[in-house]
């Protein structure tokens, strides 16, 4: 079967890019053969969508084409810094086929990602060919990843944001009324808005981002279950546990031992 993916010739890019507390950042227009790709991993600035200055925080993925402004403002006191990534591609003027503005799935996932891309670009024994089907694939997952019943790139530039903020650190995580203000919404219409554009609560969003982050932490580290439920924002490990099974039919520690089981 033919792939749709038309993949770069080459990444002439790969770098962490940290703004400077003064000044404004160094941005530009991106010329036509290329693609560049944005990840937020600290601060805050902002960026130009559908003709708005959008806000874009950590683990924001921005996908620019020819013709994009790159993030054009910062935040003095909160600067923000990012994975900066340049492709050259087949076509001189592509269509926007991803999002402009997507969300990664963490932040913590974003940075690990950020810094695996660097290490292997500035690796030259790393195989080119290899290194952009790795980095172009994984962005392309992240970048197209459903939410509820929708597809992202479909949602509009306020439900993004507002989906960004539900998405973000689940500790840190702000109220629902804080979130709704932000976009000049009222929390009423906040529900309205997800049920129509999402089919799914703004709460069903951020359970689901919470069992996301509490598997990968399960299957990936040793932390207890007490530690996997203040990571991943529970109020304690009774309410961590009894979320989860309800979710997935088995305790968190069950989920862990047949996950990481070796298969005979």
């Amino acid at each position: 079967m033919k792939s749709s993916i038309h993949l770069p010739l080459t990444i002439h890019q790969a770098a962490i890019y940290f703004h400077s507390r003064s000044g404004g950042p160094l941005y530009s227009n991106v010329p036509l053969g290329e693609e560049r790709i944005e990840l937020v991993i600290g601060g805050r600035g902002w960026v130009l969508d559908d003709g708005k200055h959008v806000e874009v925080g950590p683990g924001q993925l921005v996908w620019h084409i020819p013709g994009d402004e790159t993030i054009c403002r910062s935040d003095p006191a909160d600067p923000y810094s990012c994975l900066n990534i340049r492709f050259r591609t087949k076509r001189k003027r592509p269509p926007r086929r991803q999002a402009h503005l997507s969300h990664w799935e963490s932040v913590e996932s974003a940075r690990r990602f950020a810094e695996q891309v660097v290490h292997w670009y500035v690796d030259e024994t790393v195989d080119r060919e290899g290194l952009i089907q790795w980095i172009y694939g994984t962005l392309l997952i992240q970048s197209r990843r459903r939410v509820g019943q929708a597809e992202r790139s479909n949602l509009s530039t306020r439900t993004k944001q507002v989906l960004a903020e539900l998405e973000g650190d689940p500790v840190e995580r702000k109220s629902l009324t804080e979130i709704a203000q932000r976009v000049g919404w009222s929390v009423s219409h906040l529900h309205a808005v997800f049920k129509k554009e999402i089919g799914a609560t703004p709460n069903e969003i951020v359970q689901a981002r919470r069992l996301r982050g509490a598997k990968e932490r399960l299957a990936t580290t040793e932390l207890s279950i007490k530690e996997v439920a203040a990571e991943c924002g529970y109020s304690n490990s009774a309410a961590f546990c009894h979320s989860f099974r309800q979710r997935t039919g088995e305790s968190p520690k069950a989920w862990r031992l047949r996950h990481r089981s070796v298969g005979r």
